[in-house]
Protein backbone atom coordinates (compact mmCIF):
# COMPACT_ATOMS: atom_id res chain seq x y z
CA UNK A 1 0.00 0.00 0.00
CA UNK A 2 1.08 3.84 -0.59
CA UNK A 3 1.57 5.64 2.77
CA UNK A 4 0.43 9.29 3.44
CA UNK A 5 3.84 11.26 3.04
CA UNK A 6 3.53 13.72 6.18
CA UNK A 7 5.42 10.73 8.23
CA UNK A 8 8.13 9.54 5.78
CA UNK A 9 11.29 9.45 7.50
CA UNK A 10 9.53 9.16 10.92
CA UNK A 11 7.80 5.74 10.88
CA UNK A 12 7.64 5.28 14.98
CA UNK A 13 5.42 2.37 14.27
CA UNK A 14 9.05 0.17 13.01
CA UNK A 15 10.62 1.83 16.25
CA UNK A 16 10.99 4.17 19.34
CA UNK A 17 11.36 7.83 20.12
CA UNK A 18 14.56 8.98 21.53
CA UNK A 19 15.94 11.53 23.56
CA UNK A 20 19.04 11.54 22.96
CA UNK A 21 18.65 10.92 18.91
CA UNK A 22 21.72 12.27 17.09
CA UNK A 23 19.96 12.86 13.50
CA UNK A 24 22.02 12.97 10.54
CA UNK A 25 19.71 14.28 7.50
CA UNK A 26 21.39 13.77 4.67
CA UNK A 27 19.75 16.36 2.18
CA UNK A 28 18.34 19.08 4.64
CA UNK A 29 16.74 21.01 2.00
CA UNK A 30 14.85 24.37 3.37
CA UNK A 31 14.36 21.90 6.88
CA UNK A 32 11.64 20.27 6.06
CA UNK A 33 12.57 17.15 7.52
CA UNK A 34 14.12 19.19 10.64
CA UNK A 35 10.74 21.08 11.12
CA UNK A 36 8.82 17.52 11.42
CA UNK A 37 11.74 15.92 13.58
CA UNK A 38 11.32 18.60 15.78
CA UNK A 39 7.76 18.43 16.26
CA UNK A 40 7.69 14.77 16.20
CA UNK A 41 10.11 14.31 19.22
CA UNK A 42 9.15 17.34 21.01
CA UNK A 43 11.91 19.33 20.74
CA UNK A 44 13.92 16.66 22.61
CA UNK A 45 17.62 15.31 20.86
CA UNK A 46 20.89 15.05 21.26
CA UNK A 47 22.30 16.98 17.57
CA UNK A 48 21.45 17.15 14.35
CA UNK A 49 23.45 16.91 11.26
CA UNK A 50 21.87 18.49 8.38
CA UNK A 51 23.74 18.30 4.90
CA UNK A 52 22.59 20.42 1.80
CA UNK A 53 24.83 21.65 -0.94
CA UNK A 54 22.33 23.33 -2.68
CA UNK A 55 23.04 27.21 -1.94
CA UNK A 56 19.77 27.86 -1.96
CA UNK A 57 18.39 25.75 -0.18
CA UNK A 58 21.33 26.15 2.27
CA UNK A 59 20.17 29.59 2.24
CA UNK A 60 16.61 28.45 2.79
CA UNK A 61 17.81 26.08 5.63
CA UNK A 62 19.96 28.81 8.00
CA UNK A 63 16.52 31.11 7.88
CA UNK A 64 14.39 28.34 9.07
CA UNK A 65 17.22 27.43 11.59
CA UNK A 66 17.23 31.47 13.05
CA UNK A 67 14.13 30.96 13.71
CA UNK A 68 14.48 28.33 16.40
CA UNK A 69 14.78 29.19 20.02
CA UNK A 70 18.48 29.33 20.78
CA UNK A 71 19.00 26.29 22.83
CA UNK A 72 17.46 23.81 20.01
CA UNK A 73 19.76 26.55 17.58
CA UNK A 74 22.66 24.66 19.77
CA UNK A 75 22.39 21.34 18.91
CA UNK A 76 21.91 22.32 15.29
CA UNK A 77 25.13 21.36 13.42
CA UNK A 78 24.82 21.89 9.01
CA UNK A 79 27.24 22.25 5.97
CA UNK A 80 26.70 23.08 2.22
CA UNK A 81 28.52 20.29 1.27
CA UNK A 82 27.08 16.94 -0.37
CA UNK A 83 27.44 13.33 1.40
CA UNK A 84 29.26 11.43 -0.74
CA UNK A 85 31.93 8.29 -0.60
CA UNK A 86 34.65 10.92 -0.45
CA UNK A 87 35.92 14.34 -0.31
CA UNK A 88 37.11 15.13 -3.98
CA UNK A 89 33.94 17.44 -4.65
CA UNK A 90 31.66 16.97 -7.67
CA UNK A 91 29.64 19.06 -9.50
CA UNK A 92 25.70 19.72 -8.76
CA UNK A 93 22.42 20.12 -10.89
CA UNK A 94 21.05 22.81 -8.58
CA UNK A 95 17.26 23.48 -9.14
CA UNK A 96 17.28 25.55 -6.68
CA UNK A 97 14.60 23.73 -4.67
CA UNK A 98 13.56 20.08 -4.63
CA UNK A 99 15.77 17.77 -6.60
CA UNK A 100 19.10 19.08 -6.89
CA UNK A 101 21.41 16.47 -8.10
CA UNK A 102 24.90 15.58 -8.43
CA UNK A 103 25.98 14.89 -12.41
CA UNK A 104 28.66 15.72 -14.36
CA UNK A 105 26.43 18.23 -16.47
CA UNK A 106 25.83 20.34 -12.89
CA UNK A 107 26.78 24.00 -12.77
CA UNK A 108 27.75 24.50 -9.28
CA UNK A 109 31.26 22.69 -7.56
CA UNK A 110 30.50 21.41 -4.25
CA UNK A 111 32.34 20.44 -1.38
CA UNK A 112 31.45 16.52 -1.23
CA UNK A 113 32.59 14.67 2.89
CA UNK A 114 31.79 11.17 4.22
CA UNK A 115 29.66 10.74 7.44
CA UNK A 116 32.26 9.04 8.78
CA UNK A 117 35.02 12.20 8.31
CA UNK A 118 32.03 14.51 9.30
CA UNK A 119 31.14 12.54 12.71
CA UNK A 120 34.81 11.72 13.37
CA UNK A 121 33.83 8.99 15.77
CA UNK A 122 30.90 10.50 16.72
CA UNK A 123 27.85 8.33 17.61
CA UNK A 124 25.13 8.51 15.22
CA UNK A 125 21.74 7.01 15.98
CA UNK A 126 19.67 8.01 12.62
CA UNK A 127 20.67 8.43 9.35
CA UNK A 128 18.11 9.87 6.59
CA UNK A 129 19.14 10.04 2.97
CA UNK A 130 17.23 10.96 0.02
CA UNK A 131 19.84 13.07 -2.20
CA UNK A 132 18.16 12.13 -5.67
CA UNK A 133 20.56 9.08 -6.66
CA UNK A 134 24.12 9.63 -4.67
CA UNK A 135 22.52 7.49 -1.82
CA UNK A 136 24.79 4.51 -2.70
CA UNK A 137 27.61 6.98 -2.70
CA UNK A 138 26.88 8.41 0.62
CA UNK A 139 26.26 4.69 2.50
CA UNK A 140 30.03 3.88 1.27
CA UNK A 141 31.12 7.20 2.95
CA UNK A 142 28.66 6.18 5.98
CA UNK A 143 30.40 2.67 6.73
CA UNK A 144 32.17 2.74 10.06
CA UNK A 145 29.44 5.32 11.41
CA UNK A 146 26.64 2.35 10.66
CA UNK A 147 29.38 -0.88 11.51
CA UNK A 148 30.09 1.08 15.02
CA UNK A 149 26.89 2.65 16.24
CA UNK A 150 23.93 0.52 13.89
CA UNK A 151 21.88 3.50 13.65
CA UNK A 152 18.23 3.39 12.35
CA UNK A 153 18.19 3.93 8.43
CA UNK A 154 16.15 5.65 6.69
CA UNK A 155 17.01 6.12 2.84
CA UNK A 156 15.42 6.78 -0.76
CA UNK A 157 15.71 3.80 -2.74
CA UNK A 158 13.98 5.03 -6.19
CA UNK A 159 15.71 7.63 -7.65
CA UNK A 160 18.25 5.31 -9.68
CA UNK A 161 16.48 1.68 -10.63
CA UNK A 162 20.09 -0.83 -9.37
CA UNK A 163 19.14 1.59 -5.73
CA UNK A 164 15.75 -0.85 -5.69
CA UNK A 165 18.36 -3.94 -4.35
CA UNK A 166 21.72 -2.65 -4.36
CA UNK A 167 20.80 0.05 -1.53
CA UNK A 168 19.59 -2.72 0.70
CA UNK A 169 22.45 -5.01 0.03
CA UNK A 170 24.93 -2.67 1.11
CA UNK A 171 23.48 -2.29 3.96
CA UNK A 172 23.10 -6.13 4.83
CA UNK A 173 26.66 -6.07 3.86
CA UNK A 174 27.61 -3.79 6.48
CA UNK A 175 25.64 -5.40 9.56
CA UNK A 176 23.67 -8.71 9.00
CA UNK A 177 21.64 -8.01 11.77
CA UNK A 178 19.74 -4.89 10.11
CA UNK A 179 15.92 -6.09 9.99
CA UNK A 180 14.95 -3.89 6.36
CA UNK A 181 11.17 -3.02 5.59
CA UNK A 182 9.88 -0.60 2.48
CA UNK A 183 7.16 1.87 2.46
CA UNK A 184 5.90 3.38 -0.82
CA UNK A 185 4.53 6.87 -0.63
CA UNK A 186 3.36 9.57 -3.43
CA UNK A 187 1.10 6.91 -5.02
CA UNK A 188 4.33 4.60 -5.89
CA UNK A 189 6.59 7.53 -6.60
CA UNK A 190 8.61 7.40 -3.91
CA UNK A 191 10.21 3.83 -1.93
CA UNK A 192 12.01 4.14 1.18
CA UNK A 193 14.00 2.00 3.20
CA UNK A 194 13.69 1.77 6.66
CA UNK A 195 16.73 -0.45 8.78
CA UNK A 196 16.55 -1.12 11.79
Amino acid sequence: PTIAQEKQYFEYGFYEKRIDETFIDCGAFNGISLKTFLKENDYKFEAYYGMEPDPFNYKKLKEYIGTLPEDVQKKLHITEKAAWKDDKGRNLYALHGPGSFLADIGKVNVETIMIDEMLNGKRASYIKMNIEGSEKEALLGAKQTIQTYKPRLAIAGYHKTDDFWKIPLIIKNYRRDYKIYLRSYMNHISFVYYAI
